[in-house]
């Protein structure tokens, strides 16, 4: 019995030896196969699952043939998943290490859309409703830099004409925000807070819907303060613009 010992324990040796073998370090797939399964992932839409598959083939191939192309896809897949602030980042990064990359500005138009689309819930959020321009303005904020930048870096790139395009809809979203916070206090007869307000949205975010019922606002605002004479600069300036005079081209 003592000689068959040492001989099942030799195998049982072998064997642990055998299966660690086996079970050794998984082969790498190539930089192409790898590609095809992010891309996989962006066609049925798994952003997520397709954000961490290029994040996997960026790190495994980093000067690969498929790194360029994989880095903006991951801004991309980022923006598409609502993570604005990975996606900014990620451009942010490609920008630096790409400064005069053909599609350096594609990365920061992918920046500012990601945190133009992006829902920011605020502490203002208690008291209005969900809608997306009672929203904190933080993003729109770095929306509106990112969409600046652009224009200004990369001019002749055929994002800048959409940059501006993308501008405009942000500056209403910033002027729908500030019309409802004064609204808020308007309607809890905070005047000064409500006038001061709406005279950000009159004076900041000109030529936007919000400027017409800002006007009412701060004609209300000043009337309710006793100020008759800013009240009444304020009622001309809405007539003007708003009254049926202007609308009649009169």
């Amino acid at each position: 019995m003592r000689s068959v010992l040492p001989a099942l324990f030799a195998l049982a040796l072998g064997a642990a030896i055998l299966a660690g073998c086996a079970g050794g370090p998984e082969e790498i797939p190539p930089a192409k196969v790898l590609y095809e399964r992010a891309q996989t992932s962006l066609i049925v839409e798994d952003w997520n699952r397709a954000a961490t598959q290029f994040r996997d083939l960026i790190s495994t191939y980093p000067f690969g043939k498929y790194a360029t192309s994989a880095r903006l896809k991951l801004i991309y897949a980022y923006y598409r998943a609502g993570n604005a602030d990975e996606a900014a980042s990620q451009a942010d990064d490609f920008l630096k290490e790409n400064p005069a990359s053909p599609y350096a500005g594609y990365a920061l138009f992918l920046k500012g859309i990601s945190y133009a689309s992006s829902m920011q819930p605020g502490i203002l959020d208690s008291w209005f409703n969900s809608s997306m321009a009672e929203r904190t303005p933080i993003n729109q904020r770095k929306a509106y830099t990112a969409f600046q930048q652009l224009i200004r870096r990369y001019p002749d790139t055929p994002y800048a004409q959409k940059a501006k395009q993308w501008m405009v809809f942000v500056r209403n979203r910033l002027a729908s925000y500030n019309l409802s916070v004064a609204r808020f206090y308007a309607d809890r007869e905070e005047w000064v807070a409500a006038v001061n307000r709406a005279n950000i949205v009159v004076t900041q975010f000109q030529h936007t819907p919000s400027v017409k019922p800002a006007l009412a606002i701060m004609a209300q605002g000043y009337r309710a303060l006793g100020e008759d004479k800013l009240a009444a600069a304020a009622q001309a300036w809405y007539d003007y613009n708003y009254g049926p005079k202007a609308r009649s081209g009169k």
